[in-house]
């Protein structure tokens, strides 16, 4: 999993960890706002940086078929100085 940029301190506890869907067809970017979950609005700077959704909540379904197209960098996110970030850190992915 380190290959395609999962680092071994992240992995413990990640098949239980909520994250938030996005839209099929997405693209993760990390230069857009939302990082190119489309279902995300933004941060509720007025909520202490509540993130502002309109999706799916949720742990992803790891065994079966349901969440074949989920990219985890979109997944995985929070507010963090009224800013949409990645919740983990990532590594770098050797895959092509």
């Amino acid at each position: 999993m380190n290959d395609f940029g999962f680092l071994p301190k992240t992995l413990p506890g990640l098949a239980l960890t909520k994250g938030y869907s996005h839209k099929k067809g997405d693209f993760y970017d990390p230069n857009h706002p939302t990082l190119g979950n489309s279902n995300i609005i933004g941060c509720d700077k007025n909520d202490g940086g509540k993130l502002l959704y309109n999706g799916e909540y949720g742990i992803p379904d790891w065994l079966y078929m349901k969440n074949l197209h989920t990219d985890l960098r979109m997944y995985y996110v929070k507010c963090s100085a009224g800013k949409v970030v990645s919740a983990i850190e990532w590594g770098s992915c050797h895959v092509k």
